[in-house]
């Protein structure tokens, strides 16, 4: 299913375009994918990012306003997610609509800050704590 909404490379250099700093496309590769989406992975000269793009015939763009809204408040509440980058100009949003499918792009794990890793890693400990103490 991967073909019916493959990316090619000047498609991804026009989506990298609207967000600030990602930069140049060096290297793109399929990191997966199924029916509802696929995902790639980006080298740029802005660092290493995962490009989600959603087919649309499975996913309303509603749906995907509100899978960003929720992150949002996890992260507002200390919960160590990882966020969509922002669009340029689009006050606020996360997302693009370049025809019908939904694409988006966050940070490669990869990219992560230590620090953060740690506190995830605390955080998955504590809930599996407190999973235990109901027992």
């Amino acid at each position: 299913m991967i073909a019916a909404h493959a990316l090619q490379p000047e498609e991804v250099a026009a989506i990298l375009a609207q967000y600030p700093g990602a930069g140049i496309v060096g290297r793109l590769e399929v990191a997966g994918g199924g029916t509802a989406s696929v995902s790639y992975v980006v080298d740029a000269t802005g660092g290493r990012y995962f490009l989600h793009r959603r087919n649309p015939r499975y996913t309303a763009e509603e749906a995907v306003a509100f899978d960003h809204r929720l992150m949002e408040h996890l992260a507002a509440h200390g919960v160590p997610v990882v966020l969509a980058c922002a669009v340029q100009g689009a006050a606020g949003r996360r997302w693009l609509r370049r025809g019908p499918p939904l694409d988006w792009l966050t940070a490669h794990p990869h990219a992560f800050d230590p620090a953060r890793a740690a506190r995830l890693t605390r955080a998955a400990g504590q809930l599996e704590y407190r999973r235990e103490e109901r027992r």
